[in-house]
């Protein structure tokens, strides 16, 4: 990246004129040309593939794509990553089409799996275009989506390539015979997406890949596609167990792309969105709105209608129906703005995106990249605005903005030790087929006697195979997206709106919560976990507060997987846990200026218990500092230590849960049931993450604690009791090296 800007520019002059910002840095980047492969024609694939690819305009491949091509022809199996729209489709296609062509099979030999249906049916239209036309060959659908008669044809006559999903391969295994007929003899497996299968969904995906293995005839060529990230070959190595090559390509796309960073003077971050927004229509720049939470994308929603700016929304938990007319409408140009979470961080094609507004700094300089790269894809001029709030890590990158620019990717984080992912995986997996004992290692037969004295399996001989009361089991467990129960979401008159995942349900839709759904407004009038349901009543559209769930946590159980000692003679702990949240009241907050109308605490307090990892420390005390200055202290620096985080090991603000105990103990937890890798990845970057503490914490000028070093949304006491001076002298204290005793148990009321 340059910071020189070529020429004038007129969206940016824009931007500029407005006093009531602050431009804090321009990047430019400018266009970088690909490196060029071979031609298509002297490659060495079958005739009538090559004039397929001519006839689709592809003359001559990419560097990548003819070395990922020659190196699947050979057998091997990789990983490629490439930014978006950069060609690995085709990087992957060209050798199974080649193969196809050239040994003519009359059964399933690739397996494309991409991590939700509604980018399996977008990619479903690439793979056609070349295959389409092959006399004798097709490629199919195999999802929820499919109907029965499509599926009867499939298993009847095989389609060459299969399109799926890991949700639907999970369930066929087990249940289909004929599914896993179909799939016996695959050759080659594409997991696309690998980025994306980080946390309890690719702890998940890594079983199933493992379950697929177990039942093909012969070993197969493993094929991984991702975006930018940091161990492309070691997270390939967890997902596929077992070693692939690495191809990339160079950074970089064919337009030019403005990476502004900006702070509003005199108006909120949303509303700045939407000031930008404007401009960017009337520029007639097709442009999405990227937030991390479903209430910034909701409260977008709001204020859009209020000022008249045409903006739809696109978030998880909205009906699938719903959401593929957005993407539909946005592709085809009719609709020209939308607000986002991640879920439009994939590879749907959403035709050609000019701009991208970012309304936080994304949780990884990683998920920036992927959220930058639906721009510009082709070849046009693209812009990325990147708004600063009210926030630690705005403050941070504020000061240094290209710390932030000159960030390399990070690390996906996958733990897959996670008991409870292993439960549910190898139950099913004894369904796939009996599990011979010497397939297991140590953590898995752990779990297999523990289930074995559960009742779900029980041992023959040198098999462990199912009971009855696994089969009911796996399939009440279905879900893959998280280890939580699944609140379903209900109006007064019964109708299905939606769902949200504990435990953050309870935190959005405990009783008289303020609940933004599709646009619209509605309050929380019952709520029960052990229905699974929630029931909410629509409000006025003129609403004009939010809610926020105040909550504490207890560690019930801690049972240590592992300790080092850090360079600065700290002893930190990787740890399961069993822990409670509570949420036990909620403040009421103004949408447009969100400062506290009011609170109230709840006639009946609502309880979650769950398991999962976390890192644990222990903070010296201090005797001259009263009791509640060290609390104050110690809730601080929690707070610090998981902002600071954020920008290390990229976690988003709800991925880690905190506690801060009198005894000085610290646990920081994954927010996932059964873990999702992310404390693991604190335990291991320790040292970083202090360092980086100390220079949020100290380059405050705050008197002793503001949203600009230590307050979070996400604190369960509405950011009370908080030092950040106490936190500091802590820190200090900690990094001079004096060496606490944490082994002893935590003690008192923690804060959250």
């Amino acid at each position: 990246m340059s910071d020189r800007i070529p020429v004038c520019d007129e969206v940016i002059e824009d931007i500029k004129s407005d006093e009531a910002r602050r431009i804090v840095h321009i990047h430019y980047e400018p266009p970088v040309e690909p490196e060029y492969g071979p031609l298509v024609d002297e490659l060495d694939i079958h005739p009538i593939l090559k004039e397929r690819l001519k006839k689709q305009g592809i003359l001559r491949l990419y560097e990548f794509q003819s070395r990922a091509v020659e190196k699947i022809k050979n057998g091997k199996s990789v990983v490629i990553t490439a930014g978006t729209g950069a060609g690995k489709t085709e990087a992957f296609l060209i050798p199974i089409l080649d193969y196809i062509l050239t040994h003519k099979p009359k059964h399933t030999v690739a397996l494309i799996i991409y991590p939700t249906k509604a980018l399996a049916r977008d990619q479903f239209r690439k793979v056609e275009k070349l295959i389409g036309p092959l006399f004798g060959f097709y490629s199919a659908i195999y999802d929820g989506d499919t109907p029965q008669k499509e599926r009867k044809r499939i298993y009847e006559k095989p389609p060459q390539i299969l399109i799926t999903n890991p949700d639907m391969i999970h369930v066929a295994l087990q249940e289909v015979p004929k599914f896993r007929d179909l799939v016996r003899n695959v050759k080659f497996i594409v997991l696309d997406e690998l980025h994306t299968y980080e946390g309890v969904f690719g702890c998940h995906v890594a079983y199933i890949i493992r379950r697929l293995k177990r039942i093909l005839r012969d070993k197969p060529i493993l094929i991984g596609l991702s975006a930018t990230i940091g161990n492309p070959v070691e997270h390939a190595l967890k997902l596929f167990s077992e070693k692939v090559e690495h191809i990339s390509t160079v950074k970089g796309k064919r337009g030019p792309i403005y990476h502004v960073m900006l702070r509003p003077i005199y108006r909120p971050r949303l509303v700045e969105a939407l000031e930008i927004l404007s401009i960017l229509l009337k520029h007639n720049l097709k442009s999405i709105i990227f937030a991390d939470s479903h209430r910034a994308v909701e409260l977008l929603k709001r204020m859009a209608v209020e000022r008249n700016i045409p903006l739809e929304i696109h978030r998880a938990g909205l009906k699938p129906e719903f959401r593929v007319r957005v993407e539909q409408d946005f592709r085809r140009g009719i609709v020209k703005a939308v607000a986002a979470t991640p879920t439009l961080e994939l590879g749907i094609d959403i035709g050609d995106l000019d701009a991208v507004i970012l309304v936080n700094i994304p949780p990884t300089y990683s998920k920036y990249l992927q959220r930058v790269g639906r721009c510009g894809r082709r070849g046009q001029k693209a812009y990325v605005f990147t708004v600063l709030g009210e926030d630690p890590i705005s403050y941070y990158y504020e000061k240094y903005p290209m710390e932030f620019y000159n960030s390399k990717p990070d690390d996906v984080a996958l733990e897959l030790h996670n008991e409870e992912v292993a439960k549910i995986q190898i139950i099913s997996m004894s369904r796939d087929r009996w599990i011979k004992i010497g397939e297991l290692d140590n953590f898995t037969w752990k779990i297999v006697k523990q289930l074995i004295k559960d009742g779900y399996l029980t041992r023959k001989g040198k098999y462990i195979i199912p009971t009855r009361k696994a089969v009911e089991y796996t399939r009440k467990n279905i879900n893959l997206r998280g280890m939580g129960v699944t609140i379903s979401i209900f109006n007064e008159r019964g109708e299905y709106l939606g769902f949200r995942e504990m435990p953050m349900a309870m935190r959005e839709l405990h009783p008289y919560a303020i609940y933004f759904l599709g646009g619209e407004v509605y309050e929380s009038i019952e709520f029960d976990i052990n229905s699974r349901k929630a029931i909410v009543r629509k409000l006025p559209y003129s609403i004009q507060y939010y809610t926020l769930a105040l909550y504490s946590g207890s560690v019930n159980t801690i049972d240590i997987i592992e300790s080092r000692n850090t360079k600065y003679n700290i002893e930190v702990y990787y740890a399961n846990i069993e822990i409670t949240e509570q949420v036990y009241g909620y403040i009421v907050k103004d949408y447009k200026s969100h400062e506290t109308i009011g609170e109230n605490i709840l006639d009946e307090p609502v309880n979650y218990t769950f398991k999962t990892k976390a890192l644990i420390l222990r903070l010296p005390q201090v005797s001259e500092w009263s009791f509640n200055y060290m609390l104050s202290a110690y809730h601080a620096f929690e707070h610090a230590m998981i902002v600071a985080a954020q920008t290390i090991i990229g976690a988003s603000q709800s991925d880690l849960g905190g506690l801060s105990y009198p005894s000085g103990h610290i646990i920081v937890y994954d927010g996932s049931i059964g873990g999702s890798g992310l404390s693991k990845l604190l335990y291991l970057n320790f040292e970083r993450v202090l360092e980086r503490m100390y220079k949020m914490l100290t380059q405050c000028t705050c008197v002793d604690g503001c949203p600009r070093c230590i307050y979070t949304p996400y604190c369960g006491n509405n950011n009370r009791m908080l030092s950040r001076k106490g936190a500091i002298e802590v820190l200090r204290i900690l990094m001079g090296g004096v060496r606490i005793d944490v082994s002893e148990e935590p003690y008192g009321e923690a804060l959250a």
